[in-house]
């Protein structure tokens, strides 16, 4: 029998060779041998374990893994914590944050690197985590580092003294970070350094970390020496699209990816950033929008000096320039001194709104050990009109979307030999809405809201209602077969699909379309989620493929096209209307319509090389009369010697011409 000196042990764990108890107030654990023989007391001057001996709080819970390996559970002040124990040291594991009450948890268990614990008040249901610890699915604090203790380490290791560097301001918190291949000190940091907004700068010969900060130092700097902005990169250099990569804190620290957008552009690249940072989804989805705007922000360089009074700047540093009434908030990002005691600046604009995102980023989910059914793709090859004037270039949209929930994107391969040859043409990462009509949507009016005709779809996704103001600046954007519409009602029909009333039909110059409808037409939402290929070409007859993640492109099927390269077809001319004078020569007048995406009220730009028409005569033996500008005359000369009686009406179609896709679509009248 094992007696105790006092009353104050109070948990007790029998291993495969001894018994541990642990001592609430001295905060010592003592070991016995099976038979009950005291043989050490485990106790050292670092113990610290939180204690309040005057609340029940205060009681503590011994267990040990697989390995022998001693671990505690002991409740002080608010959060119970974890330590690791051996006979001369502590090692601190995790606080756990919530979950679990003070007084009516009853057991600890702690396997691998999960924690258990039994709480009578939740009634004995263990729960685990897999970063760290977790109670009944609850997140528990880490062992998160300073940025600043990152990247002092890092510059131990490429042998640099403590007063050779300066990591005192790096106080940001990392709760994870790898270096994941072989690289120098200064990309390793940089690494980590850029997605927390730091500089490294070297200064009073040291390296520095020095965190950014938007907000201007002192008063407007007026005395500034050759103020000249040196760069204004246009909009077709910048980014339309960050993505970011890292190591995907909920998720077993899988790689997750979070973009950042801007869609009022003509910027087409989209630029990715790898961190082999532990981030949740939201700090990602803040870093990518702080990278895009700081780009587009920092597109205007400086350049200028500034006399010694100056000498205490720094590069980082942000400054406000006045000059010539104007006021430029400006981070140095170079500084030369000269023998004459100025400093010779370069610098980029700055902002403060650039640092200041609360975005969501897309939830992930947490990491689940399930079976995850991937499928096959779902692709939709879209010839279609222009959707964005900085795709006005040959090319088809495509669009992607998986059959089964688990399905994460896909690659887009293509080919031009008879699939002989494959060529990777891109990713889609986000599914696009896709579906099908199970009704026929009847022909309609492109003037005004269609509130008369309704169609049926079919879709893998939900469809919701918008106002009118949305609907008018351009919301819930689809294509229908061939035509391109929005919606601005949506009833949920309970079976998966949904009756789409409240019509803008015939968008984008594809009111041609509106008399085509068949059940069974492909449907399509327009989003931003779709790829542009530019390599298709005019008639070029071309297999594409688009294989799941994870699957091998022979399992995918091909999708054939020969595009008409709708995205450059000019629209039908409008407003057809002819005069007569006294001697039956016929002036036929339209107005030209413009492939321009930019909303109403606008001089709408000519988007072609040259204003060129081409005026079919259908009545009669036909003939083809040209035009380089909005009408035409077919004289009465003409009229007669293709068979017309003067006056009376005459059946057109008129084509706006385009330099790479010939005719484009047709305006048929009869004037």
């Amino acid at each position: 029998m094992i007696r105790y000196p006092d009353d104050k042990y109070r948990d007790m764990f029998v291993g495969d060779n001894e018994i541990y108890t642990f001592h609430q107030s001295e905060r010592k654990i003592a070991v016995f041998s099976k038979t009950g023989v005291f043989k050490r007391d485990i106790s050292h001057s670092d113990y610290s374990f939180p204690y309040d001996p005057g609340t029940p709080q205060g009681t503590s819970y011994i267990t040990s893994n697989k390995d022998g390996e001693l671990y505690v559970w002991t409740w002080g002040g608010s959060h119970p914590s974890i330590y690791k124990i051996t006979d001369t040291s502590q090692e601190f594991l995790g606080t756990i944050t919530a979950g679990v009450s003070a007084a009516n948890r009853d057991s600890f268990w702690y396997v691998g690197k999960r924690a258990y614990i039994w709480d009578s008040i939740i009634r004995g249901v263990p729960g685990e985590y897999y970063t760290n610890f977790s109670v009944y699915g609850r997140s528990v604090s880490g062992n998160a580092v300073s940025l600043g203790s990152i990247c002092e380490e890092l510059f131990v290791r490429a042998g640099l003294s403590p007063d050779e560097y300066d990591v005192s301001e790096g106080t940001d918190l990392v709760d994870g970070y790898v270096i994941p291949n072989p690289m120098s000190t200064r990309a390793s940091i940089t690494s980590v350094t850029s997605a927390y907004n730091y500089e490294l700068i070297e200064t009073d010969f040291q390296i520095k970390l020095k965190k950014r900060d938007p907000t201007p130092i002192g008063a407007p700097i007026s005395d500034v020496i050759n103020f000249v902005e040196i760069e204004r990169r246009q909009d077709v250099e910048l980014s339309r699209m960050i993505n970011i990569t890292y190591a995907n804190k909920r998720k077993n620290y899988d790689a997750g990816i979070q973009s950042a957008i801007r869609v009022d552009s003509n910027a087409e690249s989209t630029k990715g950033y790898q961190f082999a940072l532990s981030l949740t989804d939201s700090k990602a989805k803040q870093i990518a929008e702080r990278f895009l705007f700081s780009e587009w922000n920092e597109r205007v360089e400086f350049k200028f000096s500034l006399s010694s009074e100056y000498m205490g700047l720094q590069p980082a540093d942000t400054v406000t320039i006045s000059y010539k009434g104007d006021l430029f908030d400006v981070r140095i990002t170079k500084i030369d001194y000269t023998s004459a005691g100025q400093l010779n600046c370069e610098g980029s604009l700055e902002n403060q709104t650039v640092y200041e995102s609360d975005a969501i980023g897309s939830d992930t989910g947490e990491s689940i050990q399930e079976v995850i059914q991937y499928g096959i793709t779902n692709l939709e090859l879209l010839d279609i009109p222009m959707l964005d004037n900085s795709l006005d270039k040959e090319g088809v949209y495509i669009a992607a979307s998986g059959y089964l929930s688990g399905w994460t994107g896909c690659n887009i391969d293509k080919s031009t030999d008879g699939e002989t040859t494959y060529n990777s043409v891109g990713s889609i990462i986000d599914s696009t809405i896709i579906g099908l009509a199970t009704s026929r949507l009847s022909d309609g009016t492109s003037t005004i809201i269609d509130s008369v005709n309704s169609v049926i779809i079919s879709v893998n996704s939900p469809l919701y209602d918008i106002s009118t103001e949305v609907l008018f600046n351009s919301g819930n954007y689809v294509l229908l077969g061939d035509e391109i519409l929005q919606f601005m009602n949506s009833q949920d029909n309970g079976d998966g699909t949904y009756t789409l009333s409240n019509l803008l039909r015939g968008r984008r110059g594809t009111e041609w379309a509106m008399s085509t409808h068949l059940i069974g037409d492909r449907f399509v939402f327009l989003d931003t989620n779709m790829i542009f290929d530019t390599s298709a070409s005019l008639n070029a007859y071309s297999y594409y493929k688009a294989t799941t993640f994870g699957f091998f492109i022979e399992d995918s099927e091909a999708e054939t096209i020969t595009p008409e390269i709708r995205c450059l077809k000019p629209l039908a001319p409008a407003r057809v209307y002819g005069i007569r004078d006294i001697n039956n020569n016929l002036t036929i007048y339209w107005m030209r319509r413009s492939r321009d995406v930019t909303g109403y009220m606008k001089t709408l730009q000519l988007f072609e090389e040259s204003e060129s028409y081409e005026i079919d005569v259908i009545t009669g033996s036909g003939r083809t009369l040209t035009s380089t500008s909005e009408s035409v005359v077919y004289t009465s000369t003409d009229q007669t010697s293709d068979g017309l009686t003067l006056g009376e009406p005459i059946e057109l179609n008129i084509y706006q011409i385009s330099g790479i896709v010939g005719r484009g679509y047709a305006s048929q009248e009869i004037v």
